[in-house]
């Protein structure tokens, strides 16, 4: 019931990153962090039958309270690509390397 009260009267949004994906006996949580003011807050979610390893890594909305942060809830349905918005909100980006293409006609 507190959840829900604060989410309902003092949400405010940010950007987390899903950090693992978690199987324990029959229950699957993803695991996520957010920075608050500087401030790193881990959260997790149970996510029942829907499970995508591909979220580990990347960002999505976060919903938390701004009374108490660790009060939050991650929105895997809203994802965030803007790099701007990523690198704003605490985060670094990571540039993957370009494999040099092969060159067949090369000896």
């Amino acid at each position: 019931m507190q959840t829900y009260f604060h989410l309902k009267y003092f949400s405010v949004y940010g950007i987390a990153e899903c950090t693992e994906i978690d199987i324990q006996n029959t229950n699957t949580y993803a695991a996520y962090k957010f920075y608050v003011d500087g401030k790193r807050i881990n959260g997790s979610i149970q996510l029942g039958s829907i499970v995508y390893p591909g979220w580990v890594g990347k960002h999505f909305k976060v919903q938390y309270s701004s009374k108490d942060p660790e009060i939050n809830n991650l929105l895997l349905s809203k994802p965030v690509y803007d790099t701007v918005r990523i690198k704003k909100a605490g985060f670094v980006i990571k540039v993957q390397e370009k494999k040099e293409k092969r060159n067949q006609f090369r000896d």
